[in-house]
């Protein structure tokens, strides 16, 4: 077998696991305000049981109701309803053959007050949380009472998840939430039995997992995730990790190592730039050190890299987390020898971001991700019959579309005028720590070869070539209006108006699809029964690619990749549909900002009503679709035309 250890069976306690691939816990925010959870967040974890994964790690669990939640939809195993609301979880994940632990929570001293109640936070000493991006929080020192009182509810929340049918559960003692505040001499300034020495700072830790083991069954799994260093100065380091490792060994089935604080938040949540396997030293030395199954991540997006760390034993599970929301199916990929269709991790945070701001969880390269009970393939309109659609445009959007469309039963026809797929996004690729998007490209390139695409290369697509095809469809994915210096959006931009459409980038990502007749005239004479366009003002460059093009687009998401939704949902009913992927902002609010402007800046020219270079762009298409005169001063805007605007701008994501 190519991936000899990677498929190999494993040993976590007395639990056997099909494979040596774990899903470690990450915030994806698809939980319900009662901790509870919810059908979309039920098929996220079956997909990936489905996909091949050996283990499961859902998101942290809060164990208190009152405290330590850190954000407002955080899944909960405090009470009888999320008990109930987990076995939904373990039952979709078992059915597939993987094995499922729960991630016990509190968050210290990084829970916000507005999530908690209003109730401060707390913390084991009071050292004021103010890391820049972050909300500045001053915790109350934790009494002898509190830490009894956790300590039983960190137990009580591991009996529920016995209850509850899970295989194991995993105490949070890493990124700087609550138990390794306790550990760490970075936040732990306390001068009593549970301050000052190692012993004394794990205290509180070796008190929750003996009184864990005590209630639950002797099979049940018991864990700690612990850092391998803080990469803060006045933290553990990895000698210190390594030590508190040894330490804390007796009390557990395993170990699940990480790194990093929220003030060291890049060594935690790696973005493009910090290479795979960076950190392997940090699990490699603790592994070394202890006699427990060590699970690690690694920033692994390739398995050989993930098989190669086991051949050198720098683990004995490798965690690929952001990998599997790139592709739920990487394991059983790999495990068919297919790994030119797997689709792999940018590293570009899009899906942090996302979450971070309080939005359904969203994926750069993955537009199911979040979304598989309205998305997933079983829900397409598959009524194409074989009919043609023209695609004009080869990057990552137009080839997205194509996909989504022979799925749905279509006969996709690619137009690209360069020699390549690709797109923009090749030009993209070649920025510095960029390297994961050419790998993008070659992946959706094998997936064209897969699905038996026909991609027409150094072929413009000119009136007179769609009409020659006489296509049932045309979709227009060449980009936005992205500026001087990115050709393919400029391309698209004039293709569009030689189509004859005059409103063409209003919003910086918009979707149409109409099969009025209107339209089809529009289109200068070309056959087609319905016409999908997509205006995506640099798309996929936007969130994972954008600084090489732009700064401060206001593009929150991957607009390219959300082709593949409008296409999904467009079926073939006779309507027009707009879709703005930039929900931030109502009209009122985009209403508000725009009157603002006006009153600050009353001599700027219209043209300016938006701030910032890219954003004057549109603000200058926005004001031709008002009939504004551009050279106008803002003072002289009326109230009905920045109504106008506002309107048209919708919910454009303001600066």
């Amino acid at each position: 077998m190519k991936y000899e250890k990677l498929f190999q069976p494993g040993k976590i306690g007395n639990l056997e696991l099909r494979n040596r691939v774990v899903m470690t816990a990450m915030g994806a925010l698809m939980g319900d305000w009662n901790g509870c959870t919810t059908p979309e967040q039920i098929r996220f974890y079956e997909d990936r049981a489905k996909g091949g994964c050996g283990l499961i790690i859902p998101e942290f669990t809060s164990v208190d109701a009152d405290s330590g939640h850190c954000n407002p939809i955080q899944l909960g195993i405090y009470d009888s309803r999320q008990i109930k609301s987990f076995q939904l979880i373990c039952e979709a994940v078992h059915r597939h053959g993987a094995k499922i632990f729960i991630q016990l929570h509190h968050g210290g001293r990084e829970a916000p007050p507005a999530c908690n109640g209003g109730r401060q936070a707390m913390a084991p000493s009071v050292e004021l949380n103010s890391v820049v991006g972050r909300a500045t929080i001053l915790p109350r020192e934790m009494t002898i009472e509190d830490i009894d009182n956790l300590v039983e509810k960190y137990v009580q929340a591991a009996v529920n998840s016995e209850l509850a049918g899970a295989d194991g559960v995993e105490v949070h003692a890493a990124h700087g939430y609550l138990v390794q505040q306790f550990l760490s001499p970075y936040t732990n300034k306390r001068t009593d039995e549970y301050g000052g020495s190692m012993e004394n700072r794990c205290r509180f830790l070796v008190r929750i997992l003996t009184g864990i083991r005590a209630a639950v069954s002797r099979d049940f799994v018991v864990g700690a995730r612990i850092n391998g260093n803080d990469f803060v100065e006045g933290g553990n380091d990895l000698a210190a990790c390594t030590e508190i490792a040894k330490y804390l060994e007796p009390y557990v089935d395993y170990f699940n190592v990480s790194c990093g604080v929220y003030a060291s938040a890049p060594t935690m949540i790696e973005p493009c730039y910090s290479p795979e396997g960076w950190r392997k030293n940090l699990a490699k030395t603790i592994k070394a050190a202890v006699n427990v199954p060590v699970i690690a991540v690694n920033t692994i997006k390739h398995p050989e890299t993930a098989e190669r760390f086991l051949q050198e034993g720098v683990s004995d599970f490798v965690g690929m987390s952001r990998m599997q929301l790139a592709d739920p199916d990487v394991v059983k990929k790999a495990m068919a020898g297919r790994e030119d269709l797997i689709r792999k991790c940018l590293g570009c945070m899009n899906c942090n971001k996302s979450v971070v701001a309080g939005k359904n969880l969203h994926c750069a390269i993955n537009p199911v991700t979040g979304r598989a009970t309205v998305y997933g393939d079983e829900n397409l309109v598959k009524t194409g019959a074989g009919r043609t659609v023209a695609v004009v445009g080869g990057g990552p959007g137009g080839m997205q579309a194509a996909l989504l469309l022979k799925k749905r039963g279509y006969y996709p026809v690619i137009f690209e005028s360069r020699d390549h797929l690709g797109g923009s996004a090749v030009l993209a690729s070649k920025a510095p720590c960029k390297g994961m998007v050419a790998e993008l490209i070659e992946t959706m390139k094998a997936e064209m070869k897969e699905y038996h695409i026909e991609v027409r290369l150094n072929t413009p697509a000119t009136v007179e070539t769609l009409r020659a095809l006489d296509p049932y469809g045309v979709v227009v994915a060449c980009g936005g209006l992205a500026g001087e210096k990115l050709g393919g959006g400029r391309d698209g931009y004039e293709l569009l108006k030689a189509l004859g459409h005059t409103r063409t980038a209003l919003r910086p990502a918009l979707v149409q699809i109409t099969t009025e007749p209107a339209y089809p005239r529009s289109l200068k004479g070309i056959k087609a029964d319905c016409a999908l366009r997509v205006l995506s003002h640099g798309g996929l460059l936007a969130s994972s690619c954008g600084e090489l093009l732009f700064t401060e687009t206001g593009v929150s998401g991957p607009a390219a990749f959300d082709v593949s939704r409008a296409v999904s949902e467009a079926g073939d009913a006779k309507m027009e549909l707009e879709i703005d992927f930039l929900r931030d902002y109502t009209p009122a609010e985009v209403l508000a900002h725009l009157q603002n402007r006006v009153k600050t800046a009353p001599e700027l020219p219209a043209s300016e009503l938006l701030t910032g270079s890219v954003h004057n762009r549109l603000g200058r298409m926005l004001i031709k679709y008002a009939d504004v005169e551009a050279s106008a001063p803002l003072s002289a805007l009326s109230e009905r035309e920045l109504r106008t605007v506002a309107a048209a701008c919708k919910r454009f994501k303001l600066p």
